[in-house]
């Protein structure tokens, strides 16, 4: 990567600017989010580097910056239920293509989540209004998010005033959701 500035600490801000705009989506882990971090630090900023640098920061575990936590676990939760939902009424064409016709009950409007973050375990109803309006109801409270498709996987959300690009990557242990460029992993 390459920065240009009339100084160090215009071409460090001109590449944090790059670097939060950039998107990089695939079956691999980026360091993005974790570059950010460092290009961030007073140090880098000061010039205050060295070999042993970086070295410090993996022993102190400097991590980058996480989403909010409720903003992570209704993302998580929207994407779990998106999938599910739309598992659900394929299978329901999928029999009908076949001559079959299943129970109504088989198409699910409402489903149950459960995600762990950081040691908590969350449980989630949410249940889709139309086909892009849901509900997450949580411990007696509820949201309602406006959801939008993609074309490349992902889901525009509009939650709590503000619209969030987010992605799930499904693992075989866990969920990795990405929000704009912070990741959380339940």
């Amino acid at each position: 990567l390459f920065s240009w500035g009339e100084n160090r600490e215009e071409a460090i801000s001109n590449m944090v600017v790059a670097l939060k705009e950039l998107s990089i989506r695939g079956d691999f882990r980026t360091t993005v989010e974790y570059l950010i971090k460092l290009l961030e630090t007073e140090s880098f900023q000061l010039n205050r580097i060295d070999t042993g640098w970086l070295d410090r920061l993996i022993a102190e575990k400097v991590q980058a910056e996480r989403p909010d936590t409720m903003l992570g676990v209704v993302c998580g939760a929207l994407h779990v239920a998106d999938v599910s939902l739309r598992n659900s009424i394929s299978n329901f064409l999928h029999s009908l293509e076949r001559g079959q016709v299943l129970p109504a009950h088989t198409l699910l409007n409402t489903v149950d989540v459960e995600l762990i973050y950081e040691g908590i375990k969350y449980v989630l109803k949410v249940t889709r209004q139309s086909p892009n309006s849901y509900v997450v109801i949580m411990n007696g409270s509820c949201v309602e998010v406006d959801v939008h498709r993609l074309s490349d996987g992902g889901l525009l959300l509009s939650y709590d005033g503000s619209s969030y690009t987010t992605y799930m990557k499904e693992e075989v242990d866990r969920y990795r959701i990405t929000i704009g460029n912070k990741t959380c992993v339940f």
